[in-house]
C-alpha cells in the first residue's frame, strides 16, 4: 500500500483520501469519495515542521491553566478560567504566581476558591510554591467571560 507523501510537490492539492492530486477547492476526491484535506489546508504551511521544544516553565504554565479549569466558582458553577477571574499566571522555576479577582468583592467563597487554586496547582509535578493574590483593578465584568461561560449563563455577546 502506498503511503501519502510527507512533502508533496503541490501539498495544497494532494488528497489523502486516494493519494492522488485532487482539486483543493473540490470537496470530492478523484475516486468519488469524500475528499480528505491535506494537513497543510487545515494547519498551514508549517504543519510538518519540527517544533522547538517548550521550556519546562511553558509546559507547567499550560498544565496550570488546564488544572485551573477544574476550579469552579461555586455560586455559578463555571470554572475560573472561563469565568474570566484569572487575571495573571506566571511560572518560574517551580513557583507559580496567580492573580485573580472575584465576581464581587463581597463574595463569601473567595477564600475557598483561593484554597482550591493552591491545592490544584501544588498537585502539579514540579510545582513547589504557589502564591495567590487578589486583584481588584480593573474590576471583573461579564465581558471577561469566554464564549463558553456566556452561553452557559445565557449572557449575550
Amino acid at each position: 500500500m502506498a503511503h501519502p507523501p510527507t512533502h508533496p510537490a503541490h501539498p495544497e492539492r494532494v488528497c489523502w483520501g486516494c493519494d492522488q492530486y485532487c482539486p483543493a477547492d473540490d470537496l470530492t476526491c478523484g475516486k468519488d469519495t469524500v475528499r480528505t484535506p491535506h494537513p497543510v489546508e487545515l494547519f498551514g504551511d508549517d504543519w510538518n515542521a519540527p517544533s522547538e521544544p517548550e521550556s519546562p516553565d511553558a509546559i507547567t504554565r499550560s498544565r496550570a491553566i488546564e488544572a485551573l479549569r477544574s476550579v469552579l466558582d461555586p455560586e455559578v458553577g463555571i470554572n475560573i478560567v472561563d469565568l474570566g477571574v484569572l487575571y495573571e499566571l506566571s511560572v518560574q522555576a517551580g513557583a507559580i504566581r496567580v492573580g485573580l479577582t472575584l465576581t464581587s468583592p463581597a463574595c463569601p467563597l473567595g477564600a475557598q476558591i483561593q484554597r482550591e487554586v493552591r491545592a490544584r496547582l501544588l498537585a502539579l509535578k514540579g510545582v513547589e510554591r504557589v502564591e495567590v493574590a487578589e486583584i481588584w483593578d480593573p474590576p471583573w465584568s461579564a465581558e471577561r467571560m469566554s464564549d463558553v461561560a456566556r452561553s452557559a449563563l445565557g449572557v449575550g455577546a
